[in-house]
């Protein structure tokens, strides 16, 4: 049924049929220029990626050394391993608190979450037996994730100082087989998912009412992929990168069809990725509103970069890979005059 599903996603984000398309709006030059910075790797470290940001000055992610990993956080550039856990480990999320949450996969393949809170990881067994995914935590604490119940996956919400209760179980359409929920600082959930083979994108205020996400004229919802103060950013087919109100409005479509969104700032500088005609790679661009877009170059000894965080001052953070040694390493761009 889970093959059946992504292969169902997988059809919504490439069958674009009949859709309108957005003319580019005319932008005045942005008043500064992207500039990649490799991060530095914590000692006994030779490989890392970056994926997830508090919003302020600390980027995160994980090691990927000798077979071995370990998730790392980046304050100000600064490296710090956490402490050592075991099997394959995924960072999807922290605040600016240093609470930081995520999952590991056992060499049996079992998974487990991993929520790293008051300096230290807190037993798996704090969320029950519903071995549950977490995939987002805001500033507050709240942590957004996903439980199988009844066979069904559920979109929930585990509140800050509640985690070892049962979690809010947020109310969804019949059938609707929800992907990662993202959180945002005042409690709002969004999320993309399907019911049937139909992509649909919604929203649930703190108080747990729901709204669906308004897709742009002809275009369908494929994405929701972060939330930022009142926006939330994501994709859709025939559009690109959209943004989206807390109450499901569209805001804005600031890219074009070959887009994708992947995060937000308050003011709403989007950062998306962008896959010209032909290409196989995507480049990591940033689009303020009202000014040109930016592409931001790979580092020096690199051709290929990602990036899927950006903070509330417009660092973003990614990836690159090393042309000479073939390792993937950690990178950030910073917008200087």
């Amino acid at each position: 049924m889970l093959r059946s599903r992504l292969a169902a996603l997988a059809t919504v984000a490439v069958a674009a049929t009949s859709v309108a398309l957005v003319a580019a709006t005319p932008a005045a030059a942005a008043g500064c220029t992207y500039v990649a910075e490799p991060l530095a790797l914590p000692v006994g470290v030779t490989s890392a990626l970056v994926s997830a940001t508090d919003g302020n000055t600390t980027f995160a992610g994980r090691s990927i050394t000798g077979g071995r990993q370990q998730l790392i956080v980046w304050r100000d550039g600064v490296p710090e391993k956490l402490p050592q856990q075991s099997g394959s480990l995924d960072l999807t999320g922290i605040n600016a608190a240093g609470d930081v949450v995520g999952g590991r996969s056992s060499e049996a393949g079992t998974g487990s979450p991993l929520w790293y809170h008051a300096g230290a990881f807190q037993p798996a067994s704090v969320f029950g037996d519903e071995s549950p995914a977490l995939y987002g935590i805001n500033a507050a604490g709240d942590i957004a994730g996903l439980i199988t119940r009844d066979g069904a996956r559920k979109v929930a919400v585990w509140r800050t100082g509640h985690q070892a209760d049962p979690p809010v179980v947020l109310p969804a359409p019949d059938g609707f087989f929800p992907t990662i929920p993202q959180i945002g600082d005042d409690g709002s959930v969004a999320v993309f998912g399907l019911v049937g083979s139909a992509g649909y994108g919604y929203v649930w205020a703190p108080d747990g009412t729901r709204r669906a996400l308004t897709p742009p004229l002809g275009g369908t919802v494929s994405r929701v992929a972060g939330i930022r103060g009142h926006r939330i950013v994501g994709s859709a087919l025939g559009y690109g990168a959209v943004e989206w109100d807390l109450s499901g409005a569209l805001l804005a479509t600031p890219g074009t069809p070959t887009t994708e969104g992947f995060a937000v700032t308050s003011a709403g500088t989007v950062l998306m990725s962008d896959r010209q005609p032909g290409e196989q790679a995507t480049v990591p661009v940033v689009a303020a509103p009202g000014t040109d877009w930016q592409y931001l170059p790979a580092p020096a000894g690199s051709t290929r970069a990602n990036a899927g965080s950006i903070t509330e001052g417009g660092v973003v953070g990614g990836t690159y890979v090393d042309a000479a040694t073939g390792k993937t390493l950690p990178v950030q761009w910073k917008c200087t005059p």
